[in-house]
C-alpha cells in the first residue's frame, strides 16, 4: 500500500499536479477515488485532474503486465499518464546512446498506442530516465554528460512527436554537496533545458538517486532558476539594443545613475543561496559554505511553512479510502 499513503501525503499537502506511481492497478483506482474525494466527483476530475500516474517499461523491449494495467486504467480513469523510459545504455539497451533510444522510443511509443487504443486522446507525456551504466563500476551513473545528452535527444524527440517531455537532470552520482554535485547538476539539467525538455526531475538526489537531500533540494531550486534565466537568451529588440541611450552617455561616463539601469535592474538573476559578496561581507556574516546556507533555508521551510489544509471531511473521505484498501489488501495499516 505504499503508493496509497504517497498519494495521501502528497495529496494533502500541496495544490500543485504531480506524478505518483500507483505500482498496479488496484492502487491506481484507489488513488483516483481519493482524488475524486477531494475535488467533488469523478466527472469533475475529468476537468481538473490533480496528477498524472506514471509508469515504467522494462528494458529491453518489455512491457509488463502492471505497466500495461496503470497504462490502461488511467486512460479508463481520464488520468494522464507519463510514460518514462528506463533503458540503461550498456546495460538494458545497446552501448551506443542512438541504440538505447531506439530502444526507449520502442517501449515509449508502444505503450501510447495501448493507451489511445484504450481510450483516444488521453493525456500522454514522453518520458525517460535513462542513464549510462558505468562499465567500470556496475553502477547508474546519473551525473554524467551522458546522461544529459540523452536526455537533450530525448527532449527532441517528444518535440518531433508533438508530445510533453518529461526527463531526468539536475541529479548526480556526488554523495555531498560540493563542486562535483554542483558540476553534475548544472551539466545534466541545462542540457536537455536547451533541447526544450517540459519538465527536468532530479532535484535534491545525490548518490545516483540513492540519497533525497532536503538542504539540496533547495540549493537545486536556484541551480534551477539560473538555468531558467540562462534560457531566456539575449533580447534584441530596440529598448534591449539601447543605443539612444549609448548616444545620450556618450564616452567614459557610468551608467549605474541612468533611468534605465533603474527600470530594468530586476532583469538580472537574483542570488538569494549563491554568494556574490565581497569577502569581507561575507565573513563578517559568519562565512557559510553553500550546504549551511541551504540548510539553513530548508530548516526555515520547514517550521514556517504551512500548507493549504483540507476540510476535515475530505480528509477523512481520504484517510478511509487508504484504511479501507488495506484492509482489501490485508495489510495492518496500525492506528493511522
Amino acid at each position: 500500500s505504499q503508493a496509497l499513503h504517497n498519494a495521501e501525503a502528497s495529496l494533502t499537502n500541496t495544490v500543485k499536479h504531480h506524478w505518483l506511481c500507483p505500482v498496479d492497478r488496484f492502487q491506481a483506482k484507489k488513488i483516483t477515488d481519493m482524488c475524486a474525494a477531494i475535488v467533488g466527483g469523478r466527472e469533475v476530475l475529468k476537468k481538473r485532474p490533480l496528477l498524472s500516474f506514471t509508469t515504467c517499461p522494462i528494458s529491453p523491449l518489455k512491457l509488463p503486465s502492471h505497466h500495461c494495467d496503470i497504462v490502461m486504467e488511467a486512460a479508463e480513469s481520464h488520468m494522464g499518464l507519463n510514460v518514462v523510459g528506463m533503458a540503461m545504455s550498456a546495460g538494458s539497451g545497446p552501448v551506443h546512446l542512438a541504440g538505447t533510444l531506439i530502444i526507449q522510443n520502442c517501449e515509449l511509443l508502444s505503450s501510447l498506442v495501448l493507451q489511445q487504443l484504450t481510450r483516444k486522446g488521453t493525456q500522454f507525456v514522453y518520458g525517460s530516465s535513462t542513464c549510462p551504466l558505468d562499465l567500470r563500476r556496475a553502477t547508474a551513473s546519473v551525473g554524467s554528460p551522458e546522461t544529459g545528452m540523452i536526455s537533450a535527444a530525448v527532449a527532441r524527440l517528444a518535440r518531433y512527436y508533438s508530445l510533453p517531455c518529461f526527463v531526468a537532470g539536475g541529479e548526480g552520482d556526488s554523495k555531498l554537496t560540493d563542486a562535483q554535485a554542483g558540476f553534475e547538476k548544472t551539466m545534466t539539467g541545462i542540457l536537455p533545458a536547451l533541447a526544450g525538455a517540459n519538465v527536468i526531475y532530479g532535484l535534491g538526489m545525490l548518490e545516483m538517486g540513492i540519497t533525497f537531500d532536503l538542504a539540496q533540494l533547495v540549493w537545486d531550486h536556484e541551480i534551477a532558476e539560473m538555468i531558467l534565466h540562462a534560457m531566456q537568451g539575449v533580447p534584441v529588440n530596440d529598448t534591449t539594443l539601447a543605443v539612444d541611450v549609448i548616444k545620450e552617455m556618450g564616452i567614459g561616463k557610468d551608467y549605474l545613475s541612468h533611468a534605465t539601469t533603474f527600470e530594468h535592474m530586476r532583469s538580472q538573476s537574483q542570488a538569494r543561496l549563491m554568494d556574490r559578496r565581497m569577502r569581507e561581507d561575507w565573513e563578517a556574516d559568519g562565512s557559510t559554505d553553500a550546504y549551511k546556507r541551504s540548510h539553513d533555508k530548508m530548516v526555515d521551510i520547514l517550521e514556517t511553512y504551512e500548507p493549504r489544509k483540507l476540510p476535515d471531511d475530505v480528509l477523512k473521505k481520504v484517510r478511509n479510502i487508504v484504511k479501507e484498501a488495506e484492509g482489501e489488501l490485508g495489510v495492518d495499516g496500525g492506528d493511522e
